[in-house]
């Protein structure tokens, strides 16, 4: 039994040292073929990348423009905001006083509507007549 013991055991040690170089192997070829790419193709890569890239920053570009335009507008749009609340309180300033005139002459004309009805009753003289004609 010993024959068969030794044969069997190196039987067993054989197949265990060919079982991994066989896996290595195969992980091996596994792994180049599923991992190689073509020059030609990884250039044609690279290439359609560097001109996405390309064009990315070119649309970027365009955007800090758009975003600078804006702002320039926005700024615009802020000052005459500002001038245009300054002429609206001048302009409201000028409409009170103006009112406040309106208000004054309405009184004025009433002042001088009651002074004429006075001098269309009956029996009105004026003050400084009658004093000359007493004379």
């Amino acid at each position: 039994m010993s024959d068969r013991e030794d044969i069997i055991t190196n039987l067993s040690i054989r197949q265990i040292m060919k079982l991994p170089l066989k896996f290595t192997l195969i992980l091996l070829a596994a792994l180049s073929l599923a991992s190689c790419v073509t020059k030609k193709k990884f250039t044609t890569m690279q290439t359609n990348l560097k001109q996405e890239l390309a064009l990315a920053n070119e649309q970027l570009g365009k955007c800090g423009e758009t975003v600078n335009d804006y702002m320039c507008r926005l700024a615009s749009c802020d000052e005459e905001r500002n001038r245009l609340k300054s002429d609206l309180k001048s302009l409201q300033t000028n409409l009170d006083l103006r009112q406040e005139q309106i208000q004054d002459l309405k009184s004025q004309i009433n002042d001088i509507k009651t002074q004429r009805d006075k001098q269309l009753q009956p029996g009105w003289r004026p003050h400084s007549l009658v004093a000359v004609c007493q004379r």
